[in-house]
């Protein structure tokens, strides 16, 4: 459970009972049949997982507009068009904030508060649902399983991030699945669940169970 972070795993468990009193070879033999059943049941939840991580919304060019009054300050001392006027702030997926009048950029103090007001809109988007891609896609990319035979079990979850904000104490996937309140870089965020693990759970069982009745025990 370590490797993964505290509640980001799926684990399932074959239980399958390896009589005493069977040969050497025929116990050997009956544990490759339990491991490999574990890992391909480990290798198709995990593509599971993987799968209910989508691409994120790319948004439309309503949703990324915003109106924005500039206030004293905003403006630098040497921009010669001043106007305290509301101004349709664009805020481009890659690129300046753009002014839909004049579809030049507006000051660097205008585009921070209209990129603040459209990552506002988002808060509470998508709660209860999986996460949505990030742009480095460290989440889905991140996500591994590991067959324990000790317990004829395989778990299923994301590693934590090589490189995250500095955190109370969860790893962004487990925050990402449970929601919760975080300290991150000494603020305190509220963030709601997007469940990805639990969520496989039946695949998993079900997958796991098929592979038991379906596939052979070679002699």
């Amino acid at each position: 459970m370590g490797l993964f972070g505290s509640s980001t795993i799926a684990t399932l468990t074959a239980d399958v009972d390896v009589t005493d009193g069977l040969s050497a070879m025929a116990e050997v033999k009956i544990k490759r049949w339990i491991y490999g059943r574990l890992q391909k049941t480990g290798a198709y939840t995990r593509g599971a997982m993987k799968y209910q991580i989508k691409p994120r919304k790319a948004g439309t060019k309503k949703s990324r507009t915003v109106t924005i009054t500039p206030i004293p300050g905003d403006y630098p001392p040497h921009w010669t068009h001043v106007n305290y006027n509301p101004i349709n702030c664009l805020v481009q997926k890659n690129g300046p904030v753009l002014n839909l009048k004049t579809n030049r950029p507006v000051p660097r103090a205008i585009a921070e508060r209209a990129r603040q007001a459209v990552a506002a809109r988002r808060v509470g988007q998508g709660v209860g649902q999986p996460p949505r891609r990030g742009a480095s896609d460290k989440l889905r990319r991140g996500i591994i399983f590991i067959t324990d035979m000790t317990n004829q079990s395989v778990a299923i979850g994301p590693w934590p991030f090589p490189a995250q904000p500095s955190m109370n104490r969860k790893t962004v996937p487990s925050l990402l699945n449970q929601g919760g309140i975080e300290i991150i870089a000494g603020k305190k965020a509220h963030y709601g669940p997007r469940p990805y693990v639990e969520t496989v759970l039946n695949i998993g069982y079900y997958a796991l169970r098929h592979e038991i009745l379906t596939t052979q025990l070679h002699n």
